[in-house]
């Protein structure tokens, strides 16, 4: 099947995956065979005398030297894609992205980097798909294997908390941003804590807590702004918390401000990112793209 015509995996499917192809180290061959190699070359050497006693180490260590710089073009070739699917992902092409990081992952189970870094592909482009139990499962098992207070780690605790609230997992991704909010005053004006930031917002949303981001709404902007285009996403989520927000009934003045704001940061998300992709993102936000007369 075609990387086009790939159709995202189910949580089970995911799961399998991962069980089938864990980290672990090379094959007993392939770490101590370049080593034999040489003991063997060197015996030869001293056993072999005459003509093809000078012939045979010479073809040896071709042959060495050929298998050892094949293996290195492999492992090279396997990072050069990788990369290519981060960039894909990067540029929004997620289910395309998925596909290759799906088949690179066997073939990078014995490269502790790119084996973690292909994971970490996977499990976003799964949030971004909104198989969200998948993400989660690919979160746990790198969390596994990345110490609690790495940056890295606090990358994918917050991520895993995104992933709960998108599949309802409410108590889960409050358990995970609470442990996490102490941490957070470690990494000021970085994309760690606008990705915190964001979290929280999803969560007012989704929990239906929209006054609570207007109390902080004047720093927002400047909060996000690490996220790059992806802060179009905070600013889509500040704009229902303004639309749904209930002032006082008789405020009319407040009233009219809030339509104004919720109007305002509409705009700046769409300046960031298009309506159809902000609401395939967070359905909530369709009541801003009918409103506004984006679709």
């Amino acid at each position: 099947m075609s990387e086009a015509n790939f159709t995202p995996p189910t949580t089970e499917q995911v799961e399998t995956l991962l069980d089938e192809h864990p980290l672990r180290s090379p094959s007993p061959l392939a770490a101590w065979g370049p080593l034999i190699g040489l003991v063997a070359l060197l015996v030869v050497v001293l056993v072999i005398g005459g003509i093809w006693g000078v012939i045979l180490p010479w073809l040896g260590l071709g042959v060495l030297l050929g298998y050892l710089m094949l293996r290195m073009r492999r492992v090279r070739q396997v990072e050069q894609r990788v990369t290519r699917a981060q960039e894909l992902a990067m540029l929004r092409h997620h289910q395309q992205a998925l596909a290759m990081g799906w088949r690179l992952l066997p073939k990078s189970n014995t490269s502790p980097a790119t084996y973690l870094r292909t994971m970490t592909l996977i499990g976003h482009c799964l949030e971004e798909l909104k198989v969200y139990e998948g993400a989660i499962a690919c979160f746990d098992r790198l969390l596994d294997v990345l110490p609690q207070e790495h940056p890295g780690a606090v990358h994918l605790r917050i991520h895993r908390a995104i992933a709960a609230l998108g599949c309802e997992r409410l108590l889960d991704a409050d358990d995970g941003l609470s442990r996490l909010r102490g941490t957070m005053g470690q990494y000021p004006q970085s994309p760690l804590s606008a990705l915190y930031r964001l979290a929280d917002l999803i969560q007012a949303v989704r929990t239906g807590h929209y006054a609570d981001p207007l109390r902080e709404a004047d720093t927002l902007l400047a909060e996000l702004r690490p996220l790059g285009v992806e802060a179009g996403y905070g600013h889509g989520l500040m704009a229902v918390c303004y639309h749904h927000a209930r002032p006082d009934a008789s405020d009319e003045h407040g009233r009219s401000r809030q339509r104004e704001q919720s109007a305002m940061w509409w705009q700046r998300a769409t300046t960031l990112l298009p309506s159809e992709a902000l609401v395939a993102r967070f359905p909530e936000l369709a009541v801003m793209q009918a409103e506004a007369g984006d679709t």
